[in-house]
């Protein structure tokens, strides 16, 4: 489509030219990024546009793109690993009987470990760790059903 961003590391942007600039909805939804908590917004600062509105389609794509990335590669990257983080409680304990130290004076491993949890307890975190380290989703753009419904997409 002639005047479709392509450059790499964006995603398709075909469907965009279907939508942009006449669908107020993205107007509005931009409008709601940059406009303050107080006032019921996002409060999202350096949100591309003029105004509260998109004035190209670079820009929707620039945002939508750090969306997508943020949501799909950012979220996986913290949460998938949580178990190799978590699984081993000396390294990262997820529950403590006492608050943690807040001073750098010798601590003997009897101090540690009366600071933790009984086994029991901490193999229930380190099943929690495991599961939600689990890759339980499709891939990013494999979807099971297509929900975008268009005439002039399909």
């Amino acid at each position: 489509m002639e005047g479709v961003p392509t450059r790499p590391g964006f995603f398709s942007c075909a469907p965009i030219a279907l939508f942009f600039p006449r669908d107020n909805e993205i107007q509005s939804w931009r409008h709601v990024l940059d406009r303050p908590i107080e006032l019921e917004g996002l409060g999202v600062k350096g949100v591309p546009g003029n105004d509260g509105k998109f004035t190209s389609r670079d820009q929707l794509v620039t945002v939508l793109t750090s969306v997508i990335y943020t949501c799909s590669v950012g979220h996986a990257s913290v949460n998938f690993k949580r178990y190799d983080e978590y699984a081993f409680p000396m390294n990262h304990p997820s529950l403590l009987k006492r608050a943690p130290p807040t001073d750098k004076s010798g601590k003997t491993e009897r101090d540690i470990l009366d600071a933790l949890y009984p086994p029991k307890a901490q193999l229930s975190m380190i099943l929690v760790s495991k599961i939600l380290s689990e890759r339980t989703t499709r891939p990013l753009g494999d979807f099971e059903v297509d929900y975008v419904y268009d005439p002039p997409e399909v």
